[in-house]
């Protein structure tokens, strides 16, 4: 069949020649716009497409002889039967959940109990871990008694007042053992906080099985740890492993973490959820 419209529907009339059926193939090319040609004798049906070339071109396309379509089995439900229990009628019946009453509620939520406030730990703190630095305030009571001794003043005294340094660096234990203190870390990095500006402190955390501490940024993303400007506090809020399994070589850990601070020129210091007696003579 020679087109007048070459290039449409061409998959339509390949499908209505692959079927065999001589009235489907002349239906649809009329549809679709193709003319008949002349066709030459032989064992199958030869057809002539156009495709828009030059006079002369043909694409043919030979096509086989129908053939009967194969039997393919294929399995369908035609019934259903229950079968009888192997059990019997005498078995246990089926369990059924059904809701547990909660018997002697609390009336109140349990009451989280600090192992010691902050109006308690902060004068310790602020006695162990400051020292006295020099202010910007003029210090007149000493001027005036240097002055009262008939001593010169090359230049004016500034009052010295207990100061944190220029940096405090928190490190959070996150081992497992230590999970009911948590809270009470948290309170104590809360408190500090909002006791010094953002600038000022620092946060680290060691987690269970870490090897040393990572610094956390402002979203809390860990980050590779490194110590703080001479002069800095280190606080540990953990056990430096005195409730560690002996052996364990969490002890040591802490050991060599609190020399390497103490040769940078800062300050370690550690707040023990236990009594200092505790805590070996070496780490302390």
């Amino acid at each position: 069949m020679s087109g007048i419209k070459p290039t449409t529907g061409r998959a339509d009339l390949v499908r209505a020649l692959a079927g065999g059926d001589r009235r489907v193939v002349e239906v649809t090319a009329a549809l679709l716009g193709f003319s008949p040609a002349e066709g030459k004798g032989g064992g199958g049906t030869e057809v002539q497409i156009g495709t828009g070339r030059e006079e002369g071109s043909k694409d043919s396309i030979q096509l086989p002889e129908p053939r009967p379509l194969a039997e393919v089995p294929f399995w369908r439900l035609e019934f259903q039967e229950r079968l009888a229990d192997d059990r019997g009628e005498d078995s246990e019946p089926p369990v059924v959940s059904a809701p547990v009453p909660w018997d002697s509620r609390p009336r109140q939520p349990r009451r989280f109990h600090l192992l010691a406030s902050w109006r308690e730990l902060q004068p310790r703190l602020r006695q162990m871990a400051t020292c006295h630095r020099q202010g910007l305030a003029i210090d007149m009571e000493r001027i005036v008694r240097l002055l009262s001794e008939g001593r010169l003043l090359e230049q004016l005294p500034r009052e010295r007042r207990r100061r944190w340094g220029p940096l405090v660096q928190l490190i959070f234990d996150r081992s497992d053992r230590l999970v009911p203190y948590w809270w009470d870390q948290d309170m104590v990095g809360d408190r500090l906080a909002r006791l010094l500006p953002v600038h000022a402190l620092e946060r680290a955390v060691v987690w269970e099985g870490f090897d040393e501490p990572c610094l956390l940024d402002e979203v809390g993303s860990m980050e590779e740890y490194r110590l703080p400007p001479a002069g800095s506090l280190v606080l540990v809020l953990g056990d430096l492993g005195c409730f560690a399994p002996a052996g364990s070589g969490t002890r040591r850990l802490w050991q060599e973490l609190g020399r390497t601070i103490t040769e940078a020129s800062s300050l370690p210091l550690a707040l023990l959820p236990c009594p200092p007696g505790r805590c070996p003579v070496e780490i302390r």
